[in-house]
């Protein structure tokens, strides 16, 4: 499913935040981020606080060139009355984006998930980069609400990624301002370095020096069968540093960057992660 791409796709139904139905083509949102939310149902609990949630975020998804889209297998009528309802039960709260009413067997939910079943789908997020690929699927029980400020970061990374032609990647739980990983192995290594509490400028290099002391180099690791334990060990390495230098706080300088040098050699990165 991801990398799939949507083209042109008429959405005949939906309800906007005014209430009034109108018809749409997947095609009108290109250039922009789109993400789709299915939701179990009108009226339904979760869905409805999701809605809430996710309509006061509306204007931050907005200043990331995204547009949020509701999915619901209900008729037009059962999400106005349901669109209509959030002010009245909920005061100074409002739905601020619009639902697609998809009954129909081949509808939208049908292109996102690959199931053309009638009834209810899981609380789904889908979202669509700009030219139309879905990059991002998740699909959580319907008792479980989603988070509107992860789906945010996947909106974020998913922009850095594209905006650098894939040169840079996104780590773990990356926000807006922290530092990517550089898809290269300069990138990679420094990367690591930097999270091990090392000055990515100096200490790498001097690293990599004493490792060559120590270690084959990486062709001759990569090339080796026998190797490939001790390839995935080196992963851990970095963390190991992080430790060591915690340890020698209370040494001389002069002595704990001897330990540094002599103990944590620099990490090798296998090869499936550069392009």
């Amino acid at each position: 499913m991801l990398q799939a791409k949507i083209e042109s796709f008429s959405i005949p139904k939906v309800v906007d935040t005014l209430g009034n139905v109108r018809s749409i083509d997947i095609k009108d949102y290109r250039n922009k981020y789109v993400v789709f939310l299915t939701f179990t149902a009108a009226f339904h609990d979760i869905s409805t606080f999701e809605l809430i949630e996710f309509s006061k975020a509306a204007e931050s998804f907005k200043n990331e060139n995204a547009v949020l889209l509701g999915i619901c297998r209900e008729t037009t009528n059962a999400i106005q009355d349901w669109m209509a309802s959030i002010p009245v039960v909920f005061p100074g709260e409002k739905a601020r984006f619009d639902i697609v009413s998809d009954l129909t067997a081949k509808g939208l939910i049908f292109k996102l998930e690959g199931t053309a079943e009638i009834g209810y789908p899981g609380p789904m997020t889908c979202i669509l980069d700009k030219t139309g690929s879905v990059r991002h699927v998740t699909e959580v029980s319907s008792i479980i609400g989603r988070s509107v400020d992860e789906t945010l970061r996947i909106v974020q990374a998913l922009k850095l990624v594209d905006e650098y032609g894939g040169s840079a990647l996104a780590p773990g739980d990356w926000r807006v301002g922290e530092p990517y990983i550089g898809n290269t192995r300069y990138g990679v290594d420094t990367f690591y370095a930097a999270r091990a509490g090392l000055n990515s400028n100096f200490f790498l290099k001097i690293l990599r020096m004493v490792q060559s002391f120590f270690t084959p180099n990486e062709e001759e690791i990569t090339s080796s069968e026998s190797n490939k334990f001790m390839k995935e060990l080196q992963l851990t390495l970095p963390l190991k540093a992080g430790q060591i230098l915690k340890t020698v706080q209370i040494l001389p300088i002069t002595v704990a960057l001897l330990l540094v040098l002599v103990l944590a050699p620099a990490p090798t990165i296998p090869r499936i992660l550069y392009h």
